[in-house]
Order: structure tokens, then sequence, then C-alpha cells
């Protein structure tokens, strides 16, 4: 179960999603807050800018694709506040968040050293930059490729997409297994005509 809960009122551009296993046992924690103001305690510094501050992003990695998920809520904030960026510290050890943030377009661009030490800076912007679609997601360069409408049968439509779930399900048909929480998503299709798909058309899936 995923859920979100927003802050005192000093605190009301700030956000945190909170994971709970089946047994009641918190397995992740998002915490997301949005800026404007320079950051000179960076080397180089970073100029002031509207960004998306990744606070807190921990995660109890069991095999569900859970870091997909809270990946795509951190760029539904994004694009829903439309910030040119976001950005999060994060120390060298964690290596495989840092192996999936680079996946979708995060960057290191300088480093920040505090009583606890050195970490990181990873930044992405919100433009297309280049020509990779997952360094891009969520962003979608309608110029190119060709488009396609893609449908898809009730019984499967919630499963694999879970943030377009009809207003009448309840909030357990969206459960904590790889191919719901899972960005890149695996479709089986009969049609005949699904060979001509190309890298890079535009698929609008519609229940």
């Amino acid at each position: 179960m995923l859920s979100s809960s927003s802050g005192l009122q000093k605190k009301a551009n700030d956000m945190a999603y909170l994971s709970e296993s089946a047994q009641g046992v918190i397995d992740g924690f998002l915490y997301l807050k949005i800026e404007d103001e320079a950051h000179p305690e960076i080397t180089p510094a970073l100029a002031a800018k509207h960004r998306l501050k990744v606070g807190t992003f921990k995660i109890d990695a069991h095999g569900t694709k859970l870091g997909d998920r809270f990946v795509k809520k951190l760029f539904d904030r994004a694009m829903a506040d439309h910030v040119e960026e976001i950005y999060l510290t994060i120390f060298e050890k964690h290596s495989d968040l840092i192996k999936m943030l680079n996946r979708y377009g995060f960057k290191q661009i300088g480093t920040k050293t505090n009583d606890n030490g050195t970490e990181l800076v990873l930044v992405r912007t919100m433009t297309w930059e280049g020509n990779d679609l997952h360094e891009n997601y969520p962003l979608v360069k309608v110029s190119a490729g060709n488009k396609y409408l893609l449908a898809i049968a009730p019984q499967w439509h919630t499963k694999l997409l879970p943030d377009s779930k009809l207003v009448g399900e309840g909030p357990n048909v969206v459960a904590d297994i790889s191919h719901t929480n899972s960005i890149q998503k695996i479709y089986l299709a009969g049609r005949s005509n699904a060979q001509y798909l190309k890298h890079g058309d535009a698929l609008v899936i519609y229940r």
C-alpha cells in the first residue's frame, strides 16, 4: 500500500510517500520538497531555479520494483509542479540506487560536504535531451515516430497501469508486485500489425 500526506502549513510544498507491506511493516519512504533558492553549499554552486528536492529516498528492496514505483511518484510531482529540474544528494555507497537513478537521466553535477561526509549531487533536468527514452522519462517527444492506439482489457489494465485505476476500484486492487510497480512494461499482443511498431513510436493506451 502506498500512501501520501502533506505537511503543516509551513511545509505546504512538501510531500511524503510511505509504503507499507501486507504485514504493516514500513518498507519505503520518499520525501519531496519544492524549492526556488540557490545552493552555494554545493560544489559547484547551484543557481536559483524552480526545483524538486528529493529529501529522502529509502526502500527495502525485495524484488517488487518498489524503487521504480517511487521514481514514478517523484516524476509525477515534478510534472505537476512544472519544475525545471530534480536534485538529490546521496552517498556513493548506495550504488544500486544511483544506478537506477542514472537510468532515468540523473547525472552527477557536483558534491556536498557536511559533518557526515561527502555526498554526490545528482540532477535531472526536465527538458528533452538526446534520444534515450529512459533518460528522458516521463517526457514524450511527439514530433518523432508514429502514433498508435493500444487497447488493454479491463482485467489487465490496473495491474499494469496502477495510476490509471478507476475511481470505483478499491485501494487493494494495486498490489506490491513487480509488473505493477515497474515503469517499463511488457505487453504481449496478438495483433499482426504490432510488428510495425518501432523504437520511439508513441502509444496511447486505453481501457
